[in-house]
């Protein structure tokens, strides 16, 4: 299984057939509701975050540690968008979810850029409001070309 999502109108054009013939979610077929749910999801990416990010905590001085979180968070972003198109993903639409994912998890798993102001508990506490909310609007969406 590849991080690219994979839709009916792939595997339409893929056996020269009608979209409508295309069942989501069999083995082989398109992928249904969860596993576009599980690739919107750079996992790889918030782990990585979450480590670089902890570090980043432990600065002692509080210019540093905003600076540096700030900077961590926007490299990261950055970092998202290269990781997808190196693993395969080509479309936009799972690019740009995929960073929103990665924003929303990184608010409720560490406070994001947040923390480095000391309002990590209360962004964690969106976090936690966000990341279903997101994942519920996102994981329907099946990307074009």
């Amino acid at each position: 299984m590849g991080r690219a999502i994979v839709t009916k109108a792939d595997v339409a054009k893929e056996r020269g057939v009608a979209l409508e013939a295309v069942q989501p979610g069999a083995p082989g077929e398109a992928d249904g509701y969860l596993d576009r749910l599980v690739k919107y999801v750079p996992a790889e990416v918030i782990a990585l975050y979450l480590a670089v990010q902890t570090a980043v905590e432990g600065l002692q001085r509080g210019g540093q540690r905003q600076v540096g979180g700030i900077l961590v968070f926007a490299i990261f972003v950055a970092g998202t968008w290269f990781w997808l198109k190196k693993t395969g993903v080509a479309r936009t639409t799972q690019i740009a979810i995929s960073i929103g994912a990665f924003a929303v998890w990184a608010l409720a798993t560490s406070g994001g850029p947040l923390a480095a102001f000391d309002l990590a508990a209360d962004a964690r506490k969106w976090g936690a409001v966000l990341v279903p909310l997101f994942t519920f609007a996102t994981a329907p969406i099946e990307p074009g070309r």
